[in-house]
């Protein structure tokens, strides 16, 4: 026996204000990089003039070298600004880290390279502005590297305060679990627990368990067998997917759909239904379905209970169909059928049409037989 139990989960709503931090952006690395972003394009110009200068006292090695480097040395160059710029402007780590990465491993050895190396025959004007962009690219990669401990250090200290107040916030959130009474989600009265009785219970056959119960204002118990139906023809221009929808009183029931039945579905499915008082008689209709349009009702009938079903006696009987099948059906077969035997009266052949079942051969066969009489 599990006793049930009520959790309740109270939070309180309560805002929290916190003083805003100092900024850890570096001071000198956002100087190092103005002037590095505004004496950009001088040293691109003045290393284009002196590469132009020296170009006839290159070997063709050093000049495609030296051509490659401007290119990639340069566009790698933006990218490290920017991000160092990023970085620092919004505390990020990732962009600061990037721009360490690449001003160490890519931009430095490339800028000794120019500055140090006497074979490609460096001229004054070019020491003069590799010797900025060095000292430039040496400060900031000392600051940049500054400023990322500083940040992965103040981000720590943040995510400590900010765990301490998650703690705190949670404590504020009450979970009672609390033992409900023993009467919770049971009946107030008092059951006898005997096994005759528990056996009693479970050996109710659920057939039998309708005739246990009859609601109020109720003649009686009505069982419905629907076997089959026979059709003249089909309805759709596919395939025919008949079911049948019953209405005793003001409750409907259906079967389920004949997939493929055509004009001879077959559903043997049997239907226990109170008949209210003052009720003698069901509506049956049958339905084709469709898949994207709506159901088709093709035929229907209006079953009248006969006086011996109410004293217990068993019928199995057919139906005529109204609707499409029956006295309810579209008049061109009948007027077709005149066209072709005008002697014979308009009301002889439709009953004639009604007693062989909307059969259209049938009837034709009668209907020669009696032109001919």
């Amino acid at each position: 026996k599990i006793r049930p139990k009520l959790i309740i989960i109270l939070k309180f709503n309560n805002q929290m204000n916190y003083q805003k931090s100092e900024p850890l952006s570096s001071l000198p690395l956002q100087i190092s990089i103005s002037c590095h972003i505004a004496l950009y394009l001088p040293l691109l110009i003045s290393q284009i003039i002196c590469f132009l200068l020296k170009f006839k006292y290159l070997s063709s090695i050093y000049c495609n070298i030296l051509i490659a480097i401007f290119i990639v040395h340069y566009t790698i160059e933006v990218i490290r600004l920017y991000l160092a710029y990023a970085g620092n402007k919004g505390e990020n780590i990732p962009n600061l880290s990037g721009a360490w990465i690449t001003g160490l491993i890519l931009q430095l050895p490339v800028a000794c390279f120019l500055l140090f190396n006497p074979d490609i025959v460096p001229l004054p004007l070019e020491l003069f502005t590799q010797s900025i962009h060095f000292i430039l690219l040496i400060i900031e990669i000392v600051t940049v590297m500054s400023c990322n401990n500083v940040l992965e250090s103040s981000s720590g200290t943040l995510f400590d305060e900010q765990r301490s107040v998650n703690i705190l916030e949670l404590k504020k959130r009450v979970l009672l679990l609390k033992d409900m009474p023993d009467h919770f989600l049971r009946f107030s009265g008092s059951i006898s627990p005997s096994s005759e009785h528990i056996t009693s219970i479970s050996n109710i056959d659920p057939e039998e368990a309708f005739y246990r119960f009859v609601p109020p204002n109720t003649r009686g118990r009505l069982i419905i067998s629907v076997m089959e139906a026979k059709l003249t023809k089909s309805y759709s221009l596919i395939r025919m997917d008949p079911y049948c929808k019953i209405r005793v009183g003001n409750t409907t029931f259906q079967t389920p759909t004949h997939t493929n039945g055509g004009k001879n579905p077959k559903w043997d499915k049997t239907i226990n239904a109170y008949l209210p008082n003052g009720v003698d008689s069901f509506f049956l209709q049958i339905y084709d379905e469709k898949q994207f349009t709506k159901d088709e009702c093709i035929a229907w009938v209006h079953i009248i209970l006969k006086e011996e079903i109410f004293h217990g006696e068993k019928f199995d009987e057919w139906y005529s169909l109204s609707g499409a099948q029956g006295e309810g059906r579209e008049e061109a077969e009948v007027d077709e059928l005149a066209l072709m035997f005008p002697n014979i009266e308009k009301e002889v052949i439709k009953s004639v049409l009604e007693e062989k079942m909307g059969n259209k051969d049938a009837t034709v066969t009668i209907l020669l037989e009696l032109n001919e009489n």
